[in-house]
């Protein structure tokens, strides 16, 4: 199965990477990013993954990904 990161996402993973940057270096903002968007292809062959986030949104899971959390949802 195929996922889209929303525009949304893309703009929370550069604030992630701006603030690693920024307080790090680049080589852990890379890093941390890199760890982050390593674990979409979860969101394409388990659509499922993750408890369900009532409070966001009809649909939407959450799962960690490190000290973040990762909120999906399944579209079509």
């Amino acid at each position: 199965m195929r996922y889209r990161v929303s525009e949304h996402a893309e703009r929370d993973l550069d604030e992630i990477f701006v603030y690693w940057a920024t307080r790090v270096n680049l080589e852990a903002a890379d890093r941390v990013v890199d760890r982050i968007t390593e674990r979409f292809w979860l969101l394409g062959e388990h659509p499922g993954v993750g408890k369900l986030a009532r409070d966001m949104a009809p649909g939407v899971r959450c799962f960690p990904a490190g000290k973040y959390f990762k909120a999906a949802q399944k579209s079509g």
